[in-house]
């Protein structure tokens, strides 16, 4: 089991801790029965005070400090024992959630744990992680297809409107190519004046007509392509969300609501692009190179997520980047999910999750 333990304090996860700072902090009062707490091989937190050996078995005041001096020895995955035993760790199928610890008789400190589940042995297993597949090919269609489609619109705009005023552009052109003979006044005409002021009329009510129907047609392309693309960029902030939840237990320091809200932030969004896109593929890759059984999981191109980043800024190299990032991302948050729907699983939940 990997020597990597969790603390949710103040709303935030912070980690990782070894067993040994565990044991410190729980000394000192930084870590007390209902501090949310978890671990590799736990298939949820759980409050401090149900994890058997963490707590001292006296009751202390609690400090602001992080580093502390160590307390009495007590039998914690990662921490070192006070023999040189391995610590097995075995969930019982009967307990309500606990993680039981005893000594075993030989071993060098190794840490064995078996869940309810299958009651396989995981060595430094990464937790798999309830999250839903990103659908690529769906994000593709609704953003090229909505984008198309407000072009379209705006084409059928334009075209219609210089279709319908044609007829009377040809008649101002006609007028200007008069020679100065010919504008000389000739004699009215009543009847044929009535005539040609009931065909200005009528060109002019069909120019109406024309520009009604296509500017109706061309706004209706427009609203339909703008509602799809914006539904295009929807998903595309919920797999932003669902690429930073994949790194949750790894302990990052963004949470997967942060990343998202705060791209909404006037101005501030300008440097938060940074930290949520152009970040994510720097914790990702550690996080996958740390872990044995993430050796197969898809990495991300860093340099792929930086021109996007900068994309922001020069919308045609971010319409351009999107469409790599997007399919880099979406094929590693899939890799989680089919991780996570394996049979049986030990399911990462946030604190608090039900």
């Amino acid at each position: 089991m990997s020597d990597q333990w969790f603390v949710h304090r103040n709303g935030e996860q912070v980690g990782p801790y070894t067993g040994d700072q565990m044991l410190e902090s729980a000394d000192q009062g930084v870590i007390v029965a209902d501090t949310m707490v978890w671990a590799a091989g736990m298939p949820e937190w759980l409050p401090a005070g149900q994890v058997p050996g963490l707590l001292p078995d006296e009751p202390v005041v609690p400090v602001a400090a992080a580093v502390v001096k160590p307390g009495p020895q007590r039998n914690v995955p990662g921490a070192r024992p006070v023999t040189g035993g391995a610590l097995a760790v075995v969930r019982g199928a009967a307990t309500s959630g606990a993680v039981a610890v005893a000594r075993s008789g030989k071993g060098t400190g190794a840490v064995a744990v078996k869940t309810h589940t299958d009651q396989a042995t995981v060595d430094g297993e990464y937790p798999r992680i309830a999250v839903k597949k990103a659908n690529f090919g769906l994000w593709v269609g609704m953003f090229a297809g909505g984008f198309i489609c407000f072009l379209i619109g705006i084409a059928v705009m334009v075209g219609g409107t210089m279709k319908a005023t044609a007829p009377l552009t040809e008649n101002v052109k006609d007028d200007k190519n008069l020679s100065a003979l010919e504008r000389i006044p000739k004699k009215s005409d009543p009847a044929a004046d009535a005539i040609a002021a009931e065909e200005k009329k009528a060109m002019q009510a069909e120019a109406v007509k024309g520009l009604m129907a296509s500017g109706l047609a061309g706004g209706v392309l427009l609203f339909i392509g703008w509602a799809i693309w914006m539904v295009s960029w929807i998903f595309f902030y919920i797999n932003i969300y669902r690429g930073w939840l994949c790194l949750q237990p790894g302990g990052v320091q963004v949470t997967p609501g942060k990343a998202v809200g705060f791209m909404f932030i006037p101005f501030f969004q300008l440097y938060w692009i940074f930290v949520a896109i152009n970040g994510l593929p720097k914790e990702w890759n550690r996080i996958v190179a740390s872990f044995e059984d993430l050796k197969n999981a898809p990495k991300l191109k860093e340099g792929t997520f930086l021109a996007f980043s900068i994309g922001v800024l020069f919308a045609p190299l971010g319409m351009i980047m999107i469409f790599p990032m997007m399919s880099q991302l979406c094929t590693g948050i899939n890799f989680f999910a089919a991780r996570g729907n394996s049979r049986g699983a030990i399911t990462y939940r946030a604190p608090g999750a039900r």
